[in-house]
C-alpha cells in the first residue's frame, strides 16, 4: 500500500485489483513542531525567550515538552485512571502474554489467518488493547491502516506523530494520523504477542473520484472482506513503511514473518523453512514475465498477498489481445519468474479450474506487474526484514530440528 494503492473496487460486491503506480507516498511530517510553530509565533510576547532563542529547535523542543505535560496531566492520566472504573479491572488468563519486556519470548509465534472472498488473507488484531478487528494482510503494503474508531483510546501512548492523506489504488481517499499504540496478535492457543508501533488512524474516508456509488470506509472498498489493511512489505510505498508492526515486534520475532495461505497461519520470528527461492525487494523486486511460451519479458513486479487478481503491463502481452473489459482471454498461460529468466516461481492458466482462476487486469505498458493473491494461495512466502529493502523467500521445506 501506498499513497497510490493498487488494489479497487471493480464491480459491485467484488474486489478487482489494478496497480496505480505513481511517486512514493510523502512521509508524514506533519508533527508537533510544524504543527505549533505558529503558535510559538504567536505566545511570543508571553515568553520573549520562545521567540528570541537562537536555536528554534530547543524553543520547539520546549514547546513539545509543554505540550506534552498538558496531555499527560489533561487526558492521558485522567482517561486511564477511569478505564478499570469503566471497563473493570483486566482479569489474569492462563494463556502467556509476550511483549517487549518479557524475557521468555518463544523464537516463533503462530497466528491463525483465513482467506476471505477467494484472496483476501485475514487476521484479528487489538489495537491498544481493544476489540478483535480483521485486518487484511497485505505485502503490498507498509504499516497498519485501520478506522480510529476501532482503536481503544486508553491503549493510545503519546502524541500523534504524523497527519497525512493516503489514497488506494484510485477509489479511496483518507486522511489519517498516525498514534502511537500496541498491537496485539493472539495464537491459536489463546497466547498474545504485542508490539509498540504506530498505527494509521483513519478520521475519515471518501472517493477518490467524488462519487456517491464509491467506497467510503475501507470495510466497504474491501467488498466488507475486514475493516483495516495490515501492511506488512518493508520496501512497500508507505503509508508508513518506518513503522511495520510484524517488524516492531520484541527480540528475533520482529526478524520476518511467514505467510502460509494454504495451512491458514502466519509465523512471526526467523524463516522456519529452507531452500526457498529467494528474490531481493518485497513487496518490489525485478521480475520476468512469459505469456504463453513466448520468451520471458523483465518487469518490476509487486509480489501482493493483498492483490487480488493482480496486473499486467500491456508491454509483456505478445500477440494475446485482452478483452473489451481488461482482462485477458481464458485459457492465457502466464508464467512468472526470478531476474534470471529460468527460475520458475508460479504459473497458471486464466479460466482453468472451474473459474477459480480469474485474469488480471491489463494496465499500461510502462506500469508495472502485480502478482496478486495467486502465488501466496499455492506455497508459503516468507519477508524478510533483515536486508535494505527486504527479501521474499518463496517455498521450500520445513527445517528439521
Amino acid at each position: 500500500m501506498s499513497a497510490h494503492r493498487h488494489r479497487l473496487v471493480g464491480a459491485v460486491g467484488a474486489v478487482g485489483a489494478f496497480l496505480m503506480v505513481g511517486a512514493p507516498a510523502p512521509a508524514a511530517q506533519a508533527d508537533w513542531d510544524d504543527l505549533f510553530q505558529p503558535l510559538v509565533d504567536a505566545i511570543s510576547w508571553v515568553d520573549p525567550g520562545v521567540a528570541a532563542d537562537t536555536d528554534p529547535g530547543s524553543a520547539l523542543a520546549s514547546l513539545d515538552t509543554l505540550f506534552n505535560g498538558w496531555y499527560q496531566d489533561l487526558v492521558y492520566t485522567p482517561l486511564h485512571g477511569i478505564a478499570p472504573w469503566l471497563f473493570g479491572p483486566d482479569v489474569p488468563g492462563s494463556a502467556v502474554a509476550y511483549n517487549p519486556d518479557s524475557t521468555n519470548l518463544p523464537d516463533s509465534f503462530t497466528v491463525p489467518m483465513h482467506v476471505n472472498l477467494n484472496t483476501q488473507p485475514v487476521i484479528n488484531v487489538s489495537v491498544g488493547g481493544g476489540a478483535q478487528t480483521e485486518v487484511l494482510v497485505d505485502t503490498g503494503a507498509a504499516g497498519l491502516v485501520m478506522p480510529i474508531w476501532n482503536i481503544n483510546p486508553f491503549g493510545i501512548t503519546g502524541l500523534p506523530t504524523g497527519f497525512n492523506i493516503g489514497q488506494f489504488g484510485g477509489a479511496l481517499n483518507y486522511f489519517y494520523m498516525e498514534l502511537p499504540t500496541t498491537v496485539t496478535f493472539t495464537g491459536a492457543n489463546g497466547d498474545t504477542l504485542t508490539a509498540d508501533t504506530t498505527v494509521d488512524a483513519v478520521l475519515f474516508a471518501f472517493p477518490a473520484n467524488f462519487s456517491p456509488f464509491g467506497p467510503w470506509s475501507i470495510e466497504s472498498y474491501l467488498a466488507g472482506s475486514s475493516v483495516g489493511i495490515l501492511g506488512i512489505g518493508p520496501n512497500a510505498l508507505g503509508p508508513t513503511p518506518d513503522h511495520i508492526p510484524t517488524a516492531d515486534l520484541p527480540g528475533t520475532l520482529g526478524h520476518g514473518v511467514l505467510i502460509d495461505q494454504p495451512g491458514g497461519k502466519l509465523i512471526f520470528g526467523d524463516n522456519p523453512l529452507e531452500g526457498g527461492t529467494v528474490i531481493p525487494g518485497a513487496p518490489w523486486a525485478d521480475l520476468k514475465v512469459s505469456i504463453d511460451g513466448a520468451a520471458p519479458t523483465a518487469v518490476r513486479g509487486v509480489i501482493d498477498s493483498g492483490g487480488v487478481y493482480g496486473t499486467m503491463p500491456s508491454s509483456v502481452l505478445g500477440n494475446v489481445t485482452p478483452n473489451a473489459n481488461g482482462t485477458l482471454p481464458d485459457g492465457t498461460t502466464i508464467a512468472v519468474y526470478a531476474k534470471d529468466g529460468t527460475t520458475l516461481l508460479y504459473s497458471y492458466t486464466v479460466g482453468s479450474q472451474s473459474g477459480e482462476v480469474r485474469s488480471p487486469i491489463v494496465v499500461g505498458p510502462s506500469s508495472g506487474m502485480n502478482t496478486g493473491n495467486w502465488l501466496f494461495g499455492q506455497e508459503p512466502v516468507y519477508i524478510n526484514y533483515g536486508v535494505p529493502n527486504g527479501q521474499t523467500i518463496i517455498g521450500g521445506t520445513l527445517i528439521q530440528a
